[in-house]
């Protein structure tokens, strides 16, 4: 006679098998989960690296429309210097002289489309520390600048070196996080005419 009692031909799991089949899975997720974190961290640097790019490039086009501005001056007869306005400013040294470090201020241009880039010191500037700005003729989008606005992880400096009144080096300087990360940049540009 079977006796009723008889566990072998039970099927189930025991508690010493649940608990290593939960921790399997726990160590499943914690490397998934780990992943994730670590592509959402090299998303977000990749982004601020862009954004960096695209602030160095736009600070080389400034010096490079404000040299042109002032090269068509020049050509009109109304203009002398072909910096004037970075490293000279009516005839003494300009914000960008001497290898200090300055930013060009877009709002004056945003506002009127015809006027030269502004540039300033960094010390005028507080720090060249760039400020999301509403943009004014397009509400809801932001630009990076100097106006009313909250101050971004991001400083940009632009400094200069004339070398013989033909040809200037431009570095460009992007720094985030409080200078944690940094994008440099160098160009030169020439007098042509």
């Amino acid at each position: 006679m079977k006796s009723i009692r008889n566990n072998k031909n039970k099927f189930g799991f025991t508690l010493v098998e649940t608990l290593v089949a939960l921790s399997v899975v726990m160590v499943g997720l914690m490397a998934a989960f780990s992943v994730a974190q670590s592509g959402v961290s090299s998303s977000s640097f990749a982004k601020d690296r862009i954004t960096a790019f695209f602030l160095a490039q736009e600070a080389i086009e400034a010096v490079k429309n404000r040299r042109d501005h002032n090269l068509l001056l020049s050509n009109a007869g109304t203009q002398t210097n072909w910096l004037e306005g970075i490293t000279i400013q009516g005839g003494l040294p300009g914000p960008c002289a001497g290898g200090n470090s300055c930013d060009f201020d877009l709002t004056a241009k945003l506002e009127d489309p015809s006027s030269a880039d502004s540039f300033q010191s960094c010390e005028i500037l507080g720090g060249c520390v760039l400020q999301n700005v509403s943009n004014p003729l397009s509400p809801g989008q932001h630009y990076y600048g100097y106006g009313v606005g909250a101050n971004s992880k991001f400083t940009r400096q632009i400094i200069i070196e004339e070398f013989d009144g033909f040809e200037a080096s431009v570095r460009i300087i992007v720094t985030w996080n409080n200078g944690a990360h940094e994008f440099e940049t160098m160009s030169y540009i020439f007098n042509w005419f």
